[in-house]
């Protein structure tokens, strides 16, 4: 299978992903106020909540698109994500993920098959991905049952970046929905505060 870097792209994170358009009720980080706020709602469908996030960093989009790219990376920043692969790859823009999640006990772990579909409307970056199972045969790991994720990267100036986040996740099996999502504000803003750090910090550019 072939392991390479996401040119333009993600989370995201995935997984848990794996951020989008933000409410009102979010605020502005400011060089006071470092917490990234992160909010929960109801999904129309699921008794697994959506979360949603949104920071801004002092780096170019370019700059935050070829961070993102580097496979390697995401475990550093992304909770239970043990490993990326790109198991498909149609164009820098279109491809398919599998993600290796490392699940504290007593859950199983389980992996995550995700297509990845890039778009560049106006001057953002939008990455959209999606649960696409039937892309790779299956084994005898638990496979995540659902997955909507979406990064959106709006350039504020040449060297400030909003980035806009929102991710839903069904781990499947026998995770009970309340304590997931109990603890999904905490994980997600724990996640993105880890990416943010290491993104203001690296002059690393992604490789091929």
């Amino acid at each position: 299978m072939k392991s390479l870097t996401f040119k333009h792209a993600t989370p995201y994170l995935i997984i848990a992903l794996l951020v989008s358009a933000c409410t009102s009720t979010q605020h502005r980080d400011t060089k006071a106020d470092q917490t990234i706020a992160v909010i929960t709602a109801p999904h129309p469908l699921s008794s697994f909540n959506i979360a949603k996030a949104h920071f801004e960093v002092p780096k170019s989009r370019r700059d935050i698109m070829m961070f993102l790219s580097t496979t390697a990376r995401i475990p550093d920043w992304m909770a239970y994500v043990e490993g990326v692969t790109v198991v498909d790859y149609i164009d820098h823009n279109n491809y398919v993920i599998k993600v290796r999640l490392d699940l504290p006990w007593p859950l199983r772990n389980r992996e995550l098959v995700a297509c990845v579909e890039t778009s560049f409307p106006d001057s953002e970056t939008v990455i959209n991905m999606r649960n696409c199972p039937d892309r790779v045969p299956a084994d005898s790991t638990i496979r995540v049952k659902g997955l909507e994720a979406q990064w959106r990267l709006h350039a504020m100036s040449r060297e400030l970046t909003r980035v806009e986040y929102s991710t839903w996740v069904d781990l499947g099996g026998l995770v009970p929905a309340t304590g997931f999502n109990l603890l999904l504000k905490n994980t997600t803003q724990s996640s993105l505060q880890k990416l943010r750090n290491l993104m203001q910090s690296s002059h690393a550019t992604a490789a091929y």
